[in-house]
């Protein structure tokens, strides 16, 4: 079985634009491309990717790292149970909880063993569903 990575919009980022410790992005992405690991990232953290790159640089540059970087190499995924017992976030004993710490803009259904009253409301304020496990 392949090792798997789950990355975050930061450390992409941190990869794309050459920042401390791009090496490191920049060889797991060569391993994926190589069919030795996989890379997953999901939805949420690829729009991240998207709208940060595309503030600092522009949309065609953010549309071009996309394309060669991420969506060659990593599986885009909805964040599920299963996937982060996979990647060896979690153990299928753990319980997730969602904090509402940040913004939504995309409508989500998320599920999880329990949600802060702020999760909630950034959930529900996009037309999203929460769904206690």
């Amino acid at each position: 079985m392949k090792e798997i990575y789950v990355l975050d919009a930061c450390a992409i980022i941190a990869g794309i634009k050459r920042e401390s410790g791009w090496t490191v992005i920049g060889n797991l992405f060569e391993k994926a491309k190589d069919g030795e690991i996989r890379i997953i990232v999901n939805k949420i953290n690829l729009l991240e990717v998207y709208y940060g790159i595309r503030r600092e640089y522009c949309e065609a540059y953010a549309n071009e790292m996309l394309e060669n970087v991420v969506y060659s190499t990593a599986e885009i995924v909805d964040i599920s149970m299963d996937v982060l017992i996979e990647a060896g976030v979690i153990s299928k004993k753990d319980k997730v909880k969602i904090l509402g710490n940040g913004a939504l803009s995309a409508k989500l259904t998320v599920s999880a063993h329990a949600f802060s009253k702020s999760a909630i409301s950034a959930i529900e304020a996009t037309g999203g569903n929460t769904l206690i496990l």
